[in-house]
Protein backbone atom coordinates (compact mmCIF):
# COMPACT_ATOMS: atom_id res chain seq x y z
CA UNK A 1 0.00 0.00 0.00
CA UNK A 2 3.07 1.99 1.08
CA UNK A 3 4.45 1.77 -2.87
CA UNK A 4 0.81 2.23 -4.55
CA UNK A 5 0.81 5.66 -2.48
CA UNK A 6 4.16 7.24 -3.29
CA UNK A 7 3.44 5.54 -7.18
CA UNK A 8 -0.13 7.94 -7.05
CA UNK A 9 1.60 10.57 -5.47
CA UNK A 10 4.33 10.80 -7.90
CA UNK A 11 1.86 10.30 -10.78
CA UNK A 12 -0.29 12.97 -9.66
CA UNK A 13 2.43 15.46 -9.40
CA UNK A 14 3.39 14.59 -13.31
CA UNK A 15 -0.78 14.99 -13.74
CA UNK A 16 -0.30 18.62 -12.26
CA UNK A 17 2.63 20.04 -13.93
CA UNK A 18 0.61 18.98 -17.11
CA UNK A 19 -2.66 20.57 -16.35
CA UNK A 20 -0.59 23.58 -15.67
CA UNK A 21 0.72 23.69 -19.16
CA UNK A 22 -3.01 23.53 -20.42
CA UNK A 23 -4.21 26.94 -17.91
CA UNK A 24 -0.92 28.40 -17.25
CA UNK A 25 -0.81 30.97 -14.51
CA UNK A 26 1.97 33.05 -16.20
CA UNK A 27 0.03 34.28 -18.97
CA UNK A 28 -3.47 36.72 -19.70
CA UNK A 29 -6.58 35.47 -19.51
CA UNK A 30 -7.51 36.74 -22.76
CA UNK A 31 -4.10 34.68 -24.17
CA UNK A 32 -5.66 31.34 -22.71
CA UNK A 33 -7.82 29.14 -24.43
CA UNK A 34 -11.19 29.18 -22.71
CA UNK A 35 -12.61 25.62 -21.33
CA UNK A 36 -16.08 24.93 -22.63
CA UNK A 37 -16.58 21.61 -20.54
CA UNK A 38 -14.62 18.71 -19.20
CA UNK A 39 -15.30 15.29 -18.77
CA UNK A 40 -14.12 12.95 -16.39
CA UNK A 41 -13.84 9.09 -16.96
CA UNK A 42 -14.15 7.34 -13.66
CA UNK A 43 -14.48 3.26 -12.93
CA UNK A 44 -15.36 1.56 -9.97
CA UNK A 45 -14.79 -2.11 -9.20
CA UNK A 46 -16.94 -4.08 -6.27
CA UNK A 47 -16.12 -6.91 -4.33
CA UNK A 48 -19.55 -7.90 -2.58
CA UNK A 49 -21.85 -5.67 -2.31
CA UNK A 50 -24.91 -6.25 -0.19
CA UNK A 51 -28.19 -5.24 -1.09
CA UNK A 52 -30.32 -5.98 1.89
CA UNK A 53 -28.28 -2.78 3.62
CA UNK A 54 -27.55 -0.93 0.52
CA UNK A 55 -24.09 -1.36 0.90
CA UNK A 56 -21.85 0.67 -0.55
CA UNK A 57 -22.63 4.17 -0.69
CA UNK A 58 -20.13 6.34 -2.57
CA UNK A 59 -20.31 9.85 -3.28
CA UNK A 60 -18.29 12.18 -5.65
CA UNK A 61 -17.67 16.31 -5.43
CA UNK A 62 -16.47 17.96 -8.64
CA UNK A 63 -15.80 21.32 -8.21
CA UNK A 64 -15.99 23.92 -11.19
CA UNK A 65 -13.54 26.24 -9.57
CA UNK A 66 -10.87 24.77 -6.93
CA UNK A 67 -10.79 28.38 -4.81
CA UNK A 68 -14.02 27.98 -4.44
CA UNK A 69 -15.32 25.97 -2.03
CA UNK A 70 -18.58 26.97 -1.82
CA UNK A 71 -19.92 25.73 -5.18
CA UNK A 72 -19.48 22.24 -6.02
CA UNK A 73 -21.90 19.08 -7.82
CA UNK A 74 -22.15 15.73 -5.96
CA UNK A 75 -22.83 12.50 -7.97
CA UNK A 76 -24.10 10.44 -5.08
CA UNK A 77 -24.39 6.31 -6.37
CA UNK A 78 -26.25 3.49 -4.41
CA UNK A 79 -28.16 6.05 -2.66
CA UNK A 80 -29.54 9.18 -2.41
CA UNK A 81 -29.46 11.64 0.65
CA UNK A 82 -30.42 15.44 1.36
CA UNK A 83 -33.47 15.85 3.50
CA UNK A 84 -34.63 12.33 2.48
CA UNK A 85 -32.68 8.99 1.88
CA UNK A 86 -33.61 6.34 -0.57
CA UNK A 87 -31.48 3.35 -1.66
CA UNK A 88 -30.24 2.49 -4.90
CA UNK A 89 -29.51 4.08 -8.12
CA UNK A 90 -27.76 7.65 -8.26
CA UNK A 91 -28.20 11.07 -7.60
CA UNK A 92 -26.87 14.56 -8.67
CA UNK A 93 -26.87 17.44 -7.24
CA UNK A 94 -25.49 21.38 -7.89
CA UNK A 95 -25.05 22.91 -4.26
CA UNK A 96 -24.30 26.39 -3.23
CA UNK A 97 -23.05 26.85 0.61
CA UNK A 98 -23.66 23.08 1.24
CA UNK A 99 -27.48 23.64 0.05
CA UNK A 100 -28.85 21.42 -2.93
CA UNK A 101 -29.88 24.59 -5.89
CA UNK A 102 -31.12 21.37 -8.73
CA UNK A 103 -30.69 17.86 -7.76
CA UNK A 104 -32.19 14.72 -9.91
CA UNK A 105 -32.95 11.49 -9.05
CA UNK A 106 -31.77 8.37 -11.40
CA UNK A 107 -31.55 4.68 -11.93
CA UNK A 108 -33.91 2.25 -11.60
CA UNK A 109 -33.31 1.94 -8.03
CA UNK A 110 -32.22 -1.00 -7.43
CA UNK A 111 -29.58 -1.37 -5.15
CA UNK A 112 -26.07 -2.86 -5.80
CA UNK A 113 -26.18 -6.21 -5.66
CA UNK A 114 -23.42 -8.20 -8.69
CA UNK A 115 -20.10 -9.19 -7.27
CA UNK A 116 -17.33 -7.95 -8.97
CA UNK A 117 -19.08 -5.39 -11.21
CA UNK A 118 -17.44 -2.53 -13.11
CA UNK A 119 -19.35 0.20 -12.90
CA UNK A 120 -18.12 3.62 -15.18
CA UNK A 121 -19.43 6.65 -16.03
CA UNK A 122 -18.37 10.09 -17.43
CA UNK A 123 -18.91 13.51 -15.64
CA UNK A 124 -19.86 16.24 -17.75
CA UNK A 125 -19.14 19.85 -16.72
CA UNK A 126 -19.45 22.40 -18.60
CA UNK A 127 -19.69 26.70 -18.31
CA UNK A 128 -22.77 28.47 -20.44
CA UNK A 129 -23.48 32.21 -20.10
CA UNK A 130 -23.26 32.86 -16.29
CA UNK A 131 -24.30 29.23 -15.89
CA UNK A 132 -22.28 25.51 -14.42
CA UNK A 133 -24.24 22.82 -16.21
CA UNK A 134 -23.45 19.41 -14.90
CA UNK A 135 -24.19 15.91 -15.97
CA UNK A 136 -23.16 12.26 -16.32
CA UNK A 137 -23.24 10.21 -19.35
CA UNK A 138 -22.06 6.71 -20.79
CA UNK A 139 -22.60 5.05 -17.29
CA UNK A 140 -22.40 1.06 -17.25
CA UNK A 141 -23.80 -1.02 -14.16
CA UNK A 142 -24.58 -5.27 -14.24
CA UNK A 143 -27.58 -4.03 -11.71
CA UNK A 144 -28.51 -0.65 -13.70
CA UNK A 145 -27.68 -1.48 -17.54
CA UNK A 146 -27.02 1.83 -19.22
CA UNK A 147 -27.22 5.09 -16.71
CA UNK A 148 -27.51 8.75 -17.13
CA UNK A 149 -28.05 11.35 -19.96
CA UNK A 150 -29.88 14.88 -20.29
CA UNK A 151 -32.25 14.00 -18.67
CA UNK A 152 -30.32 13.95 -15.13
CA UNK A 153 -28.43 17.52 -15.78
CA UNK A 154 -28.28 19.91 -12.72
CA UNK A 155 -26.89 23.72 -13.19
CA UNK A 156 -26.19 26.36 -10.59
CA UNK A 157 -25.04 30.34 -11.34
CA UNK A 158 -21.77 31.29 -10.86
CA UNK A 159 -20.19 34.55 -10.12
CA UNK A 160 -16.48 34.28 -11.70
CA UNK A 161 -15.36 35.69 -14.91
CA UNK A 162 -13.07 32.47 -14.56
CA UNK A 163 -15.52 30.19 -16.33
CA UNK A 164 -13.85 26.95 -15.63
CA UNK A 165 -10.03 28.09 -15.85
CA UNK A 166 -9.80 26.82 -12.47
CA UNK A 167 -11.10 23.57 -12.91
CA UNK A 168 -8.32 21.33 -11.44
CA UNK A 169 -8.67 17.60 -11.19
CA UNK A 170 -6.88 16.97 -7.81
CA UNK A 171 -10.10 18.27 -6.17
CA UNK A 172 -11.73 15.54 -7.71
CA UNK A 173 -9.43 12.93 -6.74
CA UNK A 174 -9.27 14.61 -3.25
CA UNK A 175 -13.20 14.44 -2.86
CA UNK A 176 -14.36 11.46 -2.91
CA UNK A 177 -16.57 9.46 0.39
CA UNK A 178 -17.19 5.97 1.12
CA UNK A 179 -19.77 6.78 3.27
CA UNK A 180 -20.53 3.46 3.97
CA UNK A 181 -19.37 -0.15 2.95
CA UNK A 182 -15.77 0.90 2.12
CA UNK A 183 -14.67 -3.04 2.03
CA UNK A 184 -17.11 -3.91 -0.32
CA UNK A 185 -15.43 -1.58 -2.86
CA UNK A 186 -12.12 -2.91 -4.62
CA UNK A 187 -11.01 -0.10 -6.67
CA UNK A 188 -11.81 3.23 -7.54
CA UNK A 189 -10.30 5.10 -10.26
CA UNK A 190 -10.17 8.57 -12.36
CA UNK A 191 -9.02 7.29 -15.48
CA UNK A 192 -8.57 10.20 -17.89
CA UNK A 193 -10.05 13.61 -18.73
CA UNK A 194 -11.15 15.56 -21.65
CA UNK A 195 -10.62 18.91 -21.78
CA UNK A 196 -12.93 21.30 -24.70
CA UNK A 197 -11.83 24.75 -25.21
CA UNK A 198 -14.31 26.97 -26.98
CA UNK A 199 -12.74 26.98 -30.14
CA UNK A 200 -13.58 23.14 -30.81
CA UNK A 201 -10.41 21.78 -29.97
CA UNK A 202 -9.59 19.42 -27.38
CA UNK A 203 -6.99 17.39 -25.20
CA UNK A 204 -7.47 13.98 -23.47
CA UNK A 205 -5.55 13.55 -20.18
CA UNK A 206 -4.74 10.05 -19.08
CA UNK A 207 -5.05 9.92 -15.26
CA UNK A 208 -5.43 6.14 -14.07
CA UNK A 209 -5.54 7.60 -10.35
CA UNK A 210 -6.74 6.25 -7.41
CA UNK A 211 -8.29 9.29 -4.83
CA UNK A 212 -6.35 10.47 -2.41
CA UNK A 213 -9.13 9.44 0.95
CA UNK A 214 -9.06 5.47 -0.26
CA UNK A 215 -5.30 5.30 -0.49
CA UNK A 216 -5.15 6.94 2.93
Amino acid sequence: MRNELALSKLLLASLLALWGSLTPSDVSADDRKSIYFIEENWELTLGDPEPDINSPQVSFFVFPNRDDESRYFELQLNYAADATYSSGGFRVTAAVNDKAVDHERGGNFQNWSASNDCIRWTTVMAVKNSRYLFAIKNGESADWGAFGGPDYLVEMPHESGDGLMKYHPDTSLANVDIGFGANRVRSIRLKSIRVVFEDGSDQVITINLTPTSINS
